[in-house]
Order: C-alpha cells, then sequence, then structure tokens
C-alpha cells in the first residue's frame, strides 16, 4: 500500500488529506483550525467524513469511514488518525515500530 496514513498517540481528532482518503461529507457549518509542530496551523477547515480503504492484518481490506476529521483539500500530505479515538472505538491499535516488537 503506497499510500499509508499515519497515527498520533498524542492527537485528540483526525486530520484528512485526498493523498489517501475520499471525502464523503463535509459540514456546512463546522469549521476548525488546527494547530501543530512549531505553530503550524491550518485554518477554517471544514470538519467531514472521510473513507478509504484500510486492512488488518491477515484479514481483507475494508472501506473505513472517519468521522469529525478536519478535511484539507489543498494539503499533498499523509492523513493522521488519533490512536486514542480508534482505541475507545474498541479497536486494537498496534503503533509500535517492529524493531521494537510491534506486529
Amino acid at each position: 500500500m503506497k499510500n499509508k496514513s499515519l497515527l498520533d498517540r498524542g492527537a485528540n481528532a483526525g486530520h484528512a488529506t485526498p493523498k489517501n482518503m475520499t471525502l464523503v461529507a463535509e459540514s456546512a457549518t463546522q469549521r476548525v483550525d488546527v494547530v501543530g509542530m512549531e505553530n503550524h496551523t491550518c485554518s477554517d477547515l471544514p470538519v467531514a467524513t472521510t473513507a478509504a480503504v484500510a486492512t488488518r492484518l491477515g484479514k481483507d481490506p475494508f472501506i473505513g469511514l472517519f468521522n469529525q476529521c478536519a478535511w484539507n483539500a489543498a494539503d499533498e500530505g499523509k492523513s493522521i488518525h488519533s490512536v486514542i479515538q480508534l482505541e475507545a472505538h474498541g479497536h486494537d491499535v498496534n503503533n509500535k515500530a517492529t524493531a521494537f516488537g510491534g506486529k
């Protein structure tokens, strides 16, 4: 898979880009500002539902829906998913490097 997303254990929401996500629905009223490292800011991004092909170890691919993501149509980077949100919805997230015992 060439367009993998990033996982961030410190994130409290998702950030989706068209590089590896598809826009499903965009809020007409909900907007957010995203602030990252070194105060890099993306302002007035719409809150959206996005979709992507996802995989599980040893299983067939499936379409994952990601709700309440900040949609950044101008960004060429990878999407970022909140590990805490994924785990809160019952997913087993293994984001440890394979060199340190990850899967």
